[in-house]
């Protein structure tokens, strides 16, 4: 499944397998509250900052609120 590297004040760095789509990993996430998704943005967003092919694994980084959600969007759009 999913797993949290890392957890900073800011944003969560996630362990994406491939075979899952984030919509996936968004219900994994909210029923094992492993990250409250629900409460990260007070605009709704679910502070995904890019995405993976479903096939694809890799780190995901997952933003908790919308300054570092614009940030780090982009940073990985300046890249």
């Amino acid at each position: 499944g999913v797993s949290v590297l890392h957890d900073s004040a800011d944003y969560f760095i996630l362990n994406k397998p491939s075979g899952m789509s984030l919509q996936e990993i968004e219900t994994i996430l909210i029923e094992e509250q492993a990250v409250p998704l629900s409460k990260l943005n007070p605009d709704g967003s679910r502070g995904f900052v890019h995405r993976l092919d479903v096939g694809t694994s890799g780190c995901l980084v997952l933003a908790k609120n919308n300054a570092m959600h614009a940030m780090l969007i982009s940073q990985f759009f300046l890249r």
